[in-house]
């Protein structure tokens, strides 16, 4: 686990395998840490900077191997102008250190803080931001890979040097507080990364178990039995056709504070998507070993509310988790299923099982728990992956106040997310004539079909859905993303929770 620490004194003066520091594109001169290195370095700093070849824009970088000095190797990174400094700028420049230092192969290395000098009453917001980018960019998933190359291994130290003593404590605050956010998001990327034959429904619980047991939350595991007990019919159809049991998950933290109001988030943990009978082809097959990251997330905010532990609110944490398999007992197309709540779906498509495990575990969470607010997080439609693309996960509610909660916790964290409509012409589009609604069969707008479908169980409980088929998976490698699960909703949701009123 890479380790943060923060210490008073002279970047300048730090023995290290690299120190880091930066410039701003529209400063007129070089001043503070950057000016005296550049004295130790014989000037070449402001040297490149005349030359052209470094001139301070958003995450420029320029190496220097100096000899002599304490310090092996000295990075200077490009911050832009000061006017646009933000706390996702600290994140993305920090975010490149790191993936830079891990790539190099280095083990340790020294910085200032990116922007707290700019910034100076959010020093606590600029460290937060600096531990998520250092976190974030040097995550790499290598669980499976045999090779002993050397620079494989990974980033254990990353030190932030500060001068001012005064500003020290609000320093580690923050990036304490950033830490623990990017760990949680590391841990939503594993389990999104580790392969289905590993993460399973039995897998998933076991891991809210020891979450449970580490963070001293309430943990109950509804198995195929209990489900079969409460009418859980959905999410026990969508497991059919699978040798692995599926799993109702639920994690209970409560702040101590009776009269606090609970807020629920729901994650569809659909392990393996085969689209049962509906079989995907091998190209729509290959990733939905993803299909599952709405439930990583969720457990992942329950292991970092269970550290920072918060005195406002009361959270409940549920994960319908199954495999979407073929096998003799599959549940098959025009099938009819009967809903925890009693509603009565038409199965149209198996492969719309997403939104049919979601309906009984949002069903029964706001029966049985009674949130001041509840919110999914789902995979849920290809649909929203061409509407937005994968940079923004949909929003989807009724509720014009959790829609303002999310946007500003989407503002604060950049996790962007975009509402889309919610007009009840929509909902029309539901109608079966078998049943009391029908799973699929909608083409033109799928995503608000599916969110539909999905408010059909929330009862009178403000909701809202994320749909983050498109940003739960990375493509490449950008910024701080790497190829891969991506951990997307932990951060955004953790700011919804903390801002709650």
């Amino acid at each position: 686990m890479l380790q943060l620490n923060v210490k008073k004194g002279d970047i300048t003066q730090e023995t290290a395998e690299m120190i880091v520091v930066n410039h701003f594109e529209d400063s007129p001169e070089l001043a503070g840490a950057i000016a005296k290195l550049d004295q130790m370095v014989e000037g070449d700093i402001q040297r490149l900077i005349e030359l052209g070849d470094f001139t301070g824009a958003f995450n420029e970088t320029i190496l220097l191997r100096p000899k002599g000095l304490p310090f092996n190797r000295v990075l200077v990174v490009g911050m832009g102008k000061k006017a646009d400094l933000t706390a996702e700028r600290i994140r993305q420049v920090a975010a490149n250190v790191a993936s830079k230092a891990t790539g190099w192969g280095m083990r340790t290395y020294s910085s200032i803080l990116h922007g707290c000098s700019q910034l100076d009453e959010f020093c606590p917001v600029t460290a937060q931001a600096f531990a998520e980018g250092t976190v974030l960019g040097a995550y790499r998933f290598t669980a499976y890979k045999t090779n002993n190359d050397p620079k494989s291994s990974r980033l254990e130290t990353v030190t932030v040097v500060e001068l001012d003593e005064g500003v020290i404590e609000a320093i580690e605050d923050g990036i304490q507080r950033g830490q623990t956010l990017a760990e949680g998001v590391c841990y939503a990327r594993d389990l999104g990364n580790h392969p289905a034959n590993l993460i399973t429904p039995s897998y998933l619980a076991d891991q809210a178990k020891t979450i449970a047991k580490t963070h001293k939350l309430k943990c109950t595991i509804l198995d195929h039995k209990e489900m079969e007990k409460r009418g859980m019919n959905c999410i026990l159809a969508v497991s059919s056709g699978s040798a692995e049991p599926p799993k109702l998950i639920i994690l209970e933290y409560q702040s101590g504070n009776p009269d606090a109001p609970t807020v629920a988030v729901v994650g569809k943990g659909i392990t393996f998507d085969s689209g049962g009978l509906g079989i995907k082809t091998l190209a729509g097959m290959i990733e939905m070993k993803f299909d599952m990251c709405g439930a990583a997330a969720t457990l992942a905010l329950a292991q970092v509310m269970g550290t920072l532990r918060p005195s406002h609110v009361n959270l409940v944490f549920a994960v319908a988790a199954a495999e979407n398999m073929i096998g003799e007992k599959s549940y098959r197309p025009s099938d009819i299923l009967t809903a925890y709540n009693g509603k009565t779906i038409e199965i149209r498509s198996t492969d719309a099982e997403g939104r049919l495990v979601l309906a009984d575990a949002l069903a029964y969470v706001a029966e049985r728990y009674r949130p001041a607010a509840m919110f999914d997080l789902a995979t849920l439609t290809g649909g929203c992956v061409v509407a937005l693309g994968r940079v923004a996960a949909g929003m989807f509610s009724r509720d014009a106040g959790l829609i303002q909660k999310l946007a500003v916790a989407a503002d604060k964290t950049h996790e962007k997310v975009w509402e889309l409509p919610m007009f009840e012409e929509y909902e029309q589009d539901l109608k079966s004539t078998y049943a009391d609604i029908k799973n699929g069969g909608v083409r033109e707008g799928s995503p608000i079909f599916a969110a539909w479908f999905l408010k059909q169980f929330t009862g009178d409980v403000p909701w809202a859905h994320l749909d983050i088929a498109g940003t739960a998976v990375s493509k490449k490698n950008k910024g701080y993303f790497r190829e891969g699960a991506t951990g997307f909703g932990v951060r955004l949701l953790a700011q919804l929770i903390e801002d709650w009123k």
